[in-house]
């Protein structure tokens, strides 16, 4: 199966400012993440906790969630980002599909990207194909997970390429 950066434990950094910081507060969550092996199955689950007046240090937690902070992905550039993109249309009740030309530079790790869609797609992996040049890495995304009578024309996708060392973002609009 495939882990989308996620194994063992997990860091998600929220930033909350109180309306009044002399007094507690309770956060309350609703949390709404796909667990995906050969389908992706949507999971919910709701946490709260209470927040004294003043907050709470704790350096050992704001030491990972700096360290974390750090590979939050920054915008695309020409030496990092997409280079083409190209959608064919699916025929015969086949899912459209997604050619994306990258320039990803070397890193630590293996050159990867990720698509995100609105939050009622469940989009599958990206494939890697064989290198296009030294610099260009070329992958296909099938967009398959769509709620029934979704439609593609004039959606957002958010596109995160890595390299196992840095991450970058880019958002592009479906026209088809």
């Amino acid at each position: 199966s495939d882990i989308l950066g996620y194994k063992d434990a997990v860091i998600f950094p929220i930033f909350v400012t109180p309306d009044a910081s002399d007094e507690p507060t309770n956060l309350a969550l609703n949390i709404q993440v796909g667990l995906c092996s050969d389908l992706c199955v949507p999971m919910n689950a709701e946490l709260s906790i209470d927040i004294p007046a003043g907050g709470v240090r704790d350096l050992g937690s704001e030491m990972l969630i700096d360290r974390d902070l750090a590979l939050v992905p920054s915008p695309a550039t020409d030496a990092f980002g997409i280079k083409g993109f190209d959608h064919s249309k699916g025929e015969g009740g086949a899912p459209d599909q997604l050619t994306i030309t990258t320039t990803i530079p070397d890193g630590y790790g293996k050159k990867d990207l990720f698509v995100e869609g609105p939050e009622d797609w469940l989009l599958p992996l990206t494939t890697k194909q064989a290198d296009v040049s030294d610099n260009a890495q070329q992958f296909v995304l099938s967009l398959d997970g769509l709620p029934k009578g979704g439609q593609s024309k004039g959606v957002e996708l958010r596109f995160t390429l890595t390299n196992g060392e840095e991450a970058v973002e880019q958002v592009i609009k479906l026209d088809k």
